[in-house]
């Protein structure tokens, strides 16, 4: 993560406003992405759930200084960037050459300024 931060803050544009505000948080980078990860490895169906009941009760130990929800949620999106490159570049497995595709048709309301027809559209998840 200090690496990652490092090499974003060289690339990262300039205010014009002369001042920026960058508030030190009471969680580092990497305890942030290591709580979204293990969220996403539980059987939660709800990130507020999981923060709540098992986060703040269960790993106060090991996260001692969680904030509440809300500045958790807040402070996500400082590690959007360095998450998103870490599952890119670790937890993706590699490619064997075979890829699954599943779609469904998704029905929408009339558009009567539109076309005749009901609208549908396709959503495509890859898997």
């Amino acid at each position: 993560c200090i690496e990652i931060n490092q090499q974003l803050a060289h690339y990262q544009l300039g205010s014009k406003k002369g001042k920026t505000r960058n508030r030190k948080a009471s969680l580092c980078d990497s305890e942030i992405m290591t709580l979204l990860i293990a969220f996403d490895f539980g059987h939660f169906t709800n990130f507020k759930h999981f923060y709540l009941e098992y986060a703040k009760i269960q790993l106060a130990d090991c996260f001692p200084q969680l904030p509440s929800y809300n500045r958790f949620i807040e402070l996500q999106q400082r590690v959007a960037v360095p998450f998103m490159l870490f599952i890119r570049l670790k937890c993706m497995g590699k490619c064997s050459g075979i890829s699954f595709i599943d779609s469904t048709h998704i029905k929408v309301c009339h558009n009567r300024r539109g076309r005749k027809r009901p609208m549908s559209y396709r959503l495509v998840f890859w898997v």
